[in-house]
Parts: structure tokens; sequence; C-alpha cells
């Protein structure tokens, strides 16, 4: 798909309007799983219990992330004075050198940008470097690096949901893993008014004592929360299987999504007749799309779908080791015996395989296969802490709710921090009580502001289609 984004989305959402004026109801959104139902799941067993109710991304700016870089840098949201090309760097050497420059995005994909500029640029997505997968429904910043591209190409680039600051030629490319951590602001919007004498107890206590450092929904790719589940398919070698399960399977979607799954399925192997369906919803179906554009020029090659993707890739084995991990803390703290730091599970390591065997279920031999099958995924044993300590704690309440902001470690999750304090919920159905105040949060904790973004993205970006279609409704 080399299409603008922008018209893409317009495409799908003239879907949606058709659907809402001739059949609403295959618009529904799916009854939303409570965290007694998802968290066990994905193996988080152990949370404060009787835990206030807080919505989080009722908009964009509710929920900002800031990456920190290993010289201590935050790539902040906040356009540059007119956004002017000021190079601090080494002199480009022909054919050798990268352009480094923050990505700024809004409500969009990490990858799907990185997909955008691959085709625009005639580059393979994995020649971006990038290090490390921001938020979606969000406003975030972090560094990444383009082979043989100037400012001037990428500056003008007109995109509806990210620009670029920040310039410089460096000689190598942004690694995965390549920061210190990340920077986060975050409203909460609460069903009742926070004591913020709790509130900053609470924050202590954290910082102090530190929680456990569960991987979060995100990990898991929802609405389907399957991803780890594909990782172990792709463990066990079931390639087709888990094609299927990336296209068929359907789990808390809108009616209209498990629709045309359903008449792809009775398509399979049909690739083109399968895109064409799916293509209906080009923005929701994208990763989609692209499978089935691969399987159109090598119909029966499934493992080479996920040699095409190899970031997509990484990260259903990621979710499958997190599911793995998430358990182990689990039950470890549950004993009394949780240790200060655990081996990734995603090593074959023979010694590693044993610590988290009672949960792989498949042999060593096996395991080891799987992993060895796909060479460009990282074997290397790593450490992880098995719990978190916030820093640079900043907190206030308001009249919505309350204002967080903190700082974690690389590869830690913000949900996993404001779980422990509240029993989240966010996407539809939007709860009865949410109070729809915008909050522009780092002005208020005085530490920049979004608001200058409408100056470069349409002001409308920034709002809650769907809650503004509730208010009209009501």
């Amino acid at each position: 798909m080399n299409q603008d984004p922008q018209k893409l989305y317009e495409q799908q959402q003239q879907v949606f309007d058709e659907y809402r004026q001739k059949n609403p109801q295959m618009l529904e959104n799916p009854k939303k799983l409570t965290e007694a139902e998802l968290f066990p799941v994905i193996g988080i067993l152990n949370l404060p219990p009787k835990r206030p109710q807080g919505y989080i991304r009722l908009f964009p700016q509710d929920f900002i992330v800031e990456e920190v870089e290993p010289n201590e840098i935050i790539s902040t949201i906040e356009p540059t004075e007119d956004n002017k090309i000021n190079l601090v760097s080494i002199s480009p050497i022909k054919d050798k050198f990268h352009l480094h420059c923050s990505l700024v995005k809004v409500k969009f994909s990490t990858l799907e940008a990185i997909n955008f500029l691959a085709q625009k640029f005639n580059l393979k997505s994995q020649q971006i470097g990038h290090a490390g997968i921001k938020d979606v429904f969000a406003i975030t910043s972090q560094k990444i690096s383009l082979p043989q591209v100037y400012p001037e190409q990428i500056q003008n680039l007109k995109t509806a949901n990210f620009y670029f600051k920040n310039f410089s030629f460096q000689n190598e490319q942004v690694a995965t893993g390549y920061l210190l951590g990340n920077r986060f602001t975050i409203t909460i919007r609460t069903e009742k008014e926070i004591d913020p004498n709790w509130l900053k107890q609470q924050l202590v206590q954290m910082k102090t004592n530190g929680i456990l450092n569960y991987f979060n929904t995100q990990r898991f790719g929802a609405p389907r929360f399957i991803a780890h589940k594909l990782g172990f398919l792709l463990v066990e070698q079931k390639y087709e299987e888990a094609v299927r399960a990336m296209l068929i399977h359907s789990n808390n979607e809108i009616k209209l999504i498990q629709h045309l799954r359903k008449q792809a399925e009775k398509k399979w192997q049909q690739w083109t007749e399968m895109k064409t369906i799916l293509k209906t919803l080009p923005i929701t179906f994208a990763n989609e799309i692209k499978i089935l554009e691969y399987l159109e020029k090598d119909p029966q090659n499934f493992k080479g779908v996920f040699y095409d993707q190899p970031e997509k890739t990484k990260l259903y084995f990621r979710a499958y080791g997190s599911y793995i991990f998430n358990n182990y803390i689990s039950q470890k703290d549950q004993e009394k015996q949780l240790p200060k730091k655990t081996p990734l599970p995603l090593t074959d390591d023979p010694h590693v395989y044993g610590i988290y065997k009672k949960w792989h279920k498949i042999s060593y031999k096996n395991f080891s296969q799987g992993i060895n099958a796909f060479n460009f995924l990282p074997k290397t044993k790593l450490d992880l802490k098995t719990k978190l300590y916030p820093q640079e704690i900043k907190a206030m309440t308001t009249d919505q709710g309350c204002i967080i902001h903190f700082t974690l470690p690389k590869g830690a999750y913000a949900t996993t921090l404001l779980t422990n304090l509240f029993e989240l919920s966010e996407g539809m159905p939007i709860p009865q009580w949410i109070k729809t105040k915008e909050i522009d949060a780092k002005n208020m904790l005085q530490m920049g502001t979004y608001q200058s973004l409408k100056n470069i993205f349409d002001p409308e970006l920034f709002q809650n289609q769907e809650l503004e279609r509730l208010n009209l409704n009501n």
C-alpha cells in the first residue's frame, strides 16, 4: 500500500459513516474485558485490591511519551523555533551517513510511520533505525535515523500525523534499545475525586519499594490480545496456523471487523479475493493487507510472511516471552522468592529454558529449533529487573482526576505503574461518568505544552471523534 495514510484514513472513515447511517449495529463495541478476565490471560496476577476507577487516553494529549536518549537529552514533543534545520553533527560522508531526527507523532503507529518513510525514500523498513515502539493513541517523540537522506527531503514531507525536528548527521543508525528510558506525562480521568494525600503516599511507596515489572496489555496486541499466542505458534514452527490466526482470528472487535474476517476466511488461500475484502478498512487491516500482498507473490511461503515483517515477528516472540516472564514473577512474588533480576526467556541457553520450563509446554529441542528458525531474532542472554522504581515523579489532582509525570527505564510500561494505582480502562465504550474537559498536562506542570502542535497538525487530530458522536447522540 503506497497510498497516503491520510487518504486511507478518510476512505475508512467514509465506510464507517455509511454504516452509521444504514447499519449502525455493525459498529457496536463488544463487551469490554475486565481486568479479572484479561490480566490472568497475560500473566498479571498480583495487583493491589480496591483501586479507584481510572480512564486514560480520552484524547491523545492525555498520554504523552518523550524518549530519553542515552546522553540524557529528552526528545520533546514541542516544535523548535520555526522548526528550522539546525545541524549539530558530523559532516555527511558519501553513501555512509545517517540522518538522525526526532519523529513526533499523534495517533499513529511507529511501525506504520517507518513503513511510510521506507516507501517514500525507497528503503527497506529495517534500514530506518529506531530505539523502540511508542504508543499509538498518544502524542510521542522519539529519535529515528534514515540512511542517505537529507534534512530538506524530510522536513517538508507533508503528513497528517507526524513531523520531524532536531536533525543531525551521524555515522551509525539508531539501534533498538538505544535509549535510557521514557518520560511520561499522563492524565487519568477518574470516577471519583482523588485525595492528593493518597496519591502522594502511593507514589512515594512506589519510588521506595518498587512495583512488579509486568509487561502490560500493549505488549499483547489490543484488542485481540493474541500476540503471545502467535509467538508460541512460531516457536512450534506452525507457520500457516500463525498466518491464519493473524488474518482470521477475531476477538473483542466490532461486528463489522468480525464480519470481514469471516468473509475473508471463506476465501482462504485465495489471497487476492481476501485482500479485496479486507481493503474495505485499509487502516484497520493495514498489516493483514501487507501479508496478503506478500502471499500473492509467494502463495505457500507462510514462513516467509514472518521474514518479510521482521519487526512485527520480533514483537510476537517478545510477547510470548513476556507472557512467560509475567507468570514467573507473579508466582515468585506470591512465594516471597522474587529475585532482583531474572533472564529473559527468549534465549536458547538450556539453563534459562529450565527456569521457565513450566510455562514453555514444549521440549527444549523444539523450543531451540523454533527460535533459531529466524536469524534476525536476538538470542543473547539478558537479565531484566523484576521490579520498577519510577523516577522524577510529579503529580497533581484536577477536577478531571489527576496528572502523573514520571520517568521509567527502557522497556518498561507506563500502564504497569498506573494499574498499581487505578483499575484502568480505555477505548470504547467510554464510561458514563467520564469528565471530558481537555487538559494540557505539561502546561499545568510547567513543563511545556502540546498546544503548539496545533499549528502543525489539524486541531481535529486532538479530538476524540467517538466522544463527539456520543455528545451528538445525547
